[in-house]
């Protein structure tokens, strides 16, 4: 099962129109923050020009923080309704030296109950013993990521990693993992 799918978007050092935003940005208060949102008008112009050209639109930005005090996010899958197709173009600063890992329930049963994050959406957490790796890799460039799995990222770098997580749709409806790789299938490394 394919999770990942690394790109080159060819659209300079940053899909965000200025990285200070990652450096408590617009609010100081996120200097303290783990997980925020952001808005359309904070991503690069050459990145919504690619989207727009394929008439796909952002529904959803955010920014995941981890570093010596927060080393690791639980395992977890980032959904509203349980496991399923949950595509996200990712794109790493600071520490690239962290494995994003993806794993498959033993049992179905072990969930948790869904528990909602600092921005509004959904998520289930699971035990390490009740899943089995099956996918790792290191997020060095903007990558296509399945997040409607169980996966994790861990941090051991000593080092701040931010993480801006971009939800696409085209028309009314969400695209699929393998939809969203085939619309960037030209950018694919």
């Amino acid at each position: 099962m394919k999770v990942y799918q690394h790109l080159d978007l060819d659209i300079g050092p940053s899909i965000l129109a200025d990285d200070r935003i990652l450096y408590a940005g617009k609010n100081p208060a996120l200097a303290t923050s783990w997980h925020w949102t952001l808005t359309t008008q904070d991503l690069n112009s050459r990145f919504l020009e690619i989207i727009n050209n394929k008439l796909l639109q952002v529904i959803h930005v955010e920014v995941f923080k981890t570093n010596f005090l927060n080393q690791s996010w639980s395992i977890h899958i980032d959904a509203d309704n349980g496991l399923g197709d949950v595509p996200k173009i990712n794109w790493v600063y600071g520490s690239q030296d962290c494995p994003m890992i993806w794993y498959k329930e033993k049992d179905t049963r072990q969930r948790t109950a869904q528990k909602t994050t600092a921005t509004g959406t959904g998520y289930y957490t699971f035990d390490a013993d009740s899943v089995e790796e099956i996918a790792r890799t290191f997020v060095k460039t903007p990558t296509i990521i399945q997040s409607g799995i169980p996966h994790t990222v861990i941090n051991n770098s000593g080092k701040t990693r931010w993480c801006v997580s971009i939800v696409l749709k085209k028309g009314d409806d969400l695209l699929t993992f393998e939809q969203l790789v085939n619309e960037f299938k030209d950018y694919a490394v």
